[in-house]
C-alpha cells in the first residue's frame, strides 16, 4: 500500500459521499483503490458505476479498469 494512494482514497471517499451522483469522482475513487491493492472494492464501485451511469467522460477508462480487475 502506498501512503499517497491511501490519502487519495480518503479524500475521494469524502468527495463521493458529498457528491454521490458524480460518476467521475467514483471512477477516480475506484482507480485509487485499485492502485492501493483493494481490487474487490474497486471492482464493486466500477460495476455499480457502469450500470448506473450511461455516459460520463471516463466511461471507457472505467470499462478498461474493470476488465483489468476481472
Amino acid at each position: 500500500k502506498d501512503a499517497q494512494y491511501e490519502e487519495a482514497v480518503e479524500l475521494l471517499r469524502l468527495a463521493a459521499s458529498k457528491l454521490p451522483n458524480e460518476p467521475e469522482i467514483r471512477f477516480h475513487l475506484a482507480s485509487a483503490l485499485a492502485k492501493n491493492g483493494n481490487a474487490n472494492e474497486a471492482r464493486r464501485i466500477l460495476e455499480e458505476l457502469l450500470v448506473r451511469d450511461d455516459d460520463f467522460p471516463s466511461r471507457r477508462n472505467a470499462e478498461q479498469l474493470l476488465s483489468e480487475l476481472s
